[in-house]
């Protein structure tokens, strides 16, 4: 650890030590989290699963008096006399069937703790038309009923159980647009014949009330769901709005068990699910609770923890805080005070140094005085470099200024406009214009549209002056008029196009003027011509760069100024046009936009 935290800052250093002293705290927070959250769904998934078992236990209870009751009412005599009354007169078959119907209402009266069940007897017959005095089953919610066993598919279901009782969710059982009633259903068997013979069935009625009476009873969490079903997770009965019949989507593999507790995902929601198994009518009780319920308090647990080890976290944050601020603060700022010092330019402090007394305050007195040792050498040699420069620039300007009288050149102008001489004034005029904007009342830099000027006024001169009829083409960007330039930067460059290039080809020469900014900083200013010579933009670029001293005396000058004014990232360089003639390129910082002159000196 030491080794790779070498290159690091303090604070960085700081904050990683900070984070291997919180990390293990939230870590030991998710674990307690997680065991606690576990422990309690395990603990609550027991206790789901014993009352799922109780509670099975007395539905079954419940099922199995039910299930006395029938085989009470088959050995009623009245029931088993039914089978020999059948084949008697129709006046003895109503009398017994009026019978059987008050025995019937009497079950389902007496039965006090199974109050709300209702009695039934179901007899096959071919024809139930033959006993039209006989309301059907759709008709009335109890009584004595003739079926064909050829309309209800759920009949030879019970009859193939031999006496065994069954539960079944019969539609339309009593009153028209009655329902679903969950029923118990068991075969009459016939005792004179020996049980050989199959009288009809028993059939106990709304029993989902008596089930679902004894499942309110049950205290379950919040948001949980129980539901007594078939052995296809058919509805039986619930505490739901659930409809008896529907089926429970519980995946098949966690319902194989006689029992079981565990964690189940249905409708990405997750549930703890107990389920009881049991085989007298192989039934199931099933008991969904979510997840987040059993959770919750071991949820508020957690949100203590957490508020602990925050609060616990604050505090540690609280101390790095103000070990940060006496301490690694001071020395950020020394350290991006060292990297702002630019060698000649004045350190700009918040506060003066040597307020604070500690050691980080005499370091970064000591770091001020000696910066300010260092640039008072820097200027004593800077300002020597400048009136060295000075001296320079002003020699290679009166080189190149010719030293002409404005007054007389006004005059021969007016004396010329006197004579009819037009184009003769107009030459003295732009020979005046030219001198004025060369001398720039003292300047060395001028704006470029004051340089345009004074190129313009020389190229009038020599079309004039030689009668030539080269095209001139000018491509401005007038955003870039005001920014500077030295002084007749533009004409030597003119006057090359003209005298290498152009001269000779009247019409067809052509010189073309770009002035254009490159980006945010600089600025580019092309003199393009299309002379029919070859030229050797390599030998141009030598004589620029003084390579050859003896030659090209205009061009080593615009370049030799350029640089003394901008610096050597600027400049002049030539290269040749594809189809002949030659390109002059002028690079120079946009001053106007930038505010600096982006070299070494300025004057």
């Amino acid at each position: 650890m030491p080794n790779r935290t070498i290159g690091l800052s303090l604070r960085t250093k700081t904050l990683i030590y900070l984070m291997a002293i919180v990390t293990p705290i939230f870590v030991f927070s998710w674990y307690a989290s997680v065991v606690s959250g576990n422990e309690t769904k395990k603990q609550v998934g027991s206790a789901l699963l014993q009352l799922a078992k109780q509670t099975h236990t007395t539905l079954d209870r419940d099922i199995l008096g039910i299930s006395e009751n029938t085989i009470k009412m088959i050995q009623e005599p009245l029931v088993q006399s039914m089978a020999k009354e059948m084949a008697g007169t129709p006046f003895e078959l109503v009398r017994q069937y009026v019978a059987l119907g008050e025995l019937m209402n009497k079950y389902g009266v007496s039965d006090s703790f199974y109050s709300g069940l209702k009695y039934s007897l179901l007899i096959p017959v071919n024809d139930p038309s033959r006993y039209k005095f006989a309301p059907s089953y759709q008709q009335l919610a109890n009584g004595v009923f003739f079926v064909d066993p050829k309309t209800s598919p759920w009949y030879k279901t019970v009859f193939d159980l031999k006496g065994k009782g069954n539960l079944q969710v019969l539609d339309h059982f009593g009153a028209q647009g009655a329902g679903k009633s969950l029923t118990f259903l068991r075969v009459v068997k016939d005792f004179a014949t020996d049980l050989k013979t199959d009288i009809g069935i028993i059939a106990v009625t709304d029993l989902q009330t008596v089930l679902s009476n004894d499942m309110k009873a049950i205290e379950l969490p919040e948001s949980s769901e129980i539901y007594f079903t078939d052995r296809d997770n058919r509805i039986l009965a619930s505490k739901t709005n659930k409809q008896m019949g529907e089926k429970v989507r519980i995946p098949g593999e966690w319902l194989k068990q006689e029992e079981s507790n565990s964690v189940v995902t249905l409708d990405q929601k997750t549930y703890l699910l107990a389920y009881h198994r049991s085989y007298p009518y192989d039934t199931k009780l099933i008991i969904l609770t979510p997840v987040s319920i059993i959770t919750s308090q071991a949820t508020q647990t957690h949100r203590l923890i957490v508020f602990i080890t925050a609060f616990y976290v604050f505090l540690i944050l609280l101390t790095v805080s103000l070990f940060i601020r006496t301490f690694l603060r001071p020395l950020r700022k020394l350290g991006a005070l060292v990297r702002s010092f630019v060698p000649g330019k004045e350190l700009v402090l918040a506060h003066p140094p040597g307020r604070k007394r500690d050691e980080i305050g005499e370091l970064t007195l000591s770091f001020f005085r000696m910066t300010r040792r260092l640039n008072e050498m820097i200027h004593e040699r800077y300002v020597m470099e400048i009136k060295q420069k000075e001296t320079e620039l002003s020699m290679l300007q009166q080189q190149i200024n010719p030293h002409l009288l404005y007054n007389t050149l006004e005059s021969i102008y007016w004396h010329g406009i006197a004579l009819g001489q037009k184009d003769v004034a107009e030459m003295v005029k732009d020979l005046s214009k030219l001198m004025r904007i060369g001398l720039s009342r003292g300047r060395d830099v001028i704006s470029i549209g004051e340089e345009i000027e004074h190129a313009e006024a020389y190229l009038r001169l020599q079309q004039r002056r030689d009668k030539t009829a080269f095209r001139v083409e000018w491509e401005i960007d007038e955003a870039c008029l005001q920014a500077q330039i030295p002084k007749i930067t533009l004409q030597p460059l003119l006057e090359n196009a003209i005298q290498h290039g152009v001269a000779k080809m009247e019409e067809e020469g052509r010189i073309v003027i770009r002035i254009r900014r490159m980006d945010e900083a600089d600025i580019e200013i092309t003199v393009s011509d299309n002379g029919y010579k070859p030229v050797d933009s390599n030998r141009l670029n030598a004589i620029a760069g003084e390579e050859s001293p003896n030659e090209g005396y205009g061009i080593r000058n615009v370049q030799k100024r350029l640089k003394l004014h901008f610096g050597d990232r600027y400049g002049l360089f030539y290269e040749s046009n594809p189809g002949g003639g030659v390109t002059a390129r002028i690079t120079i910082p946009d001053q106007e936009r930038s505010g600096e002159t982006g070299g070494e000196h300025h004057a």
